[in-house]
């Protein structure tokens, strides 16, 4: 679940969605994940751009059916049976799970990761307020959960904001973790597009293009339709 509340580790979960206007179940959210990304792929993906995504699966996923199978059990793996949401610290919101599938589905081919950015980030959310028990970030609704090294838990805190220290490499929306030649990390305010940069998180808009530039996101290049 991780994968899905959080930036995107792998390609096949940036594409996430569901499967229709009705809320969808926590239990159904593996196969109705699955059956979306695959309908997404096959309508949008070429052989190539499919091999390089579902490459890793074993058996081979060679058509629409085996990967509805494979994608189903990956998302078991992923969002099924988190501790977390059987006690309520994180809040899985069925609706909101309906309205990105329902996004996602009326897509134009390419458009999937900004679909995800836009639509389907608060499916799962941290419920836990500030000062709360934690274990994971994504249990705390500032996004922020204080925790010692290999302390089991933590307690959920405000984020520091521009000009504080960072916090596990954790800033404010508006802010991100600057690395200091002392050592540590200093919260500084994301740049706006034109300013120079050498990587996303610096920028407001998320994006650092290849000249060092702050700038909006290009449209995806890959399952694009052609």
């Amino acid at each position: 679940m991780r994968t899905i509340r959080t930036a995107c580790v792998v390609a096949v979960t940036t594409m996430l969605a569901c499967g229709g206007d009705d809320p969808i179940a926590y239990d159904d959210l593996p196969t109705a994940l699955a059956e979306a990304l695959c309908s997404y792929a096959y309508r949008c993906c070429d052989a190539a751009e499919i091999a390089d995504q579902f490459g890793s699966f074993d058996p081979p996923i060679t058509d629409e059916a085996s990967c509805r199978v494979a994608l189903t059990g990956f998302y078991q793996e992923v969002v099924g049976d988190d501790p977390a949401v059987a006690s309520g610290r994180i809040h899985y919101d069925g609706d909101v799970a309906a309205s990105c599938v329902a996004a996602l589905r009326g897509a134009t081919c390419g458009s999937s990761n900004q679909v995800f950015r836009d639509q389907c980030a608060a499916v799962f959310v941290g419920a836990v307020a500030t000062g709360g028990a934690c274990a994971d970030n994504d249990e705390c609704a500032s996004g922020l959960c204080d925790q010692a090294a290999g302390a089991a838990e933590g307690s959920c805190a405000t984020p520091p904001t521009a000009g504080m220290a960072c916090v596990d490499e954790a800033c404010a929306d508006g802010a991100y973790c600057e690395a200091q030649p002392t050592g540590g990390g200093l919260c500084v305010a994301t740049l706006a597009d034109g300013g120079l940069c050498t990587s996303g998180p610096q920028c407001q808009s998320g994006y650092c293009d290849d000249a060092g530039r702050c700038g909006p996101r290009p449209p995806s290049m890959t399952c694009d339709g052609v």
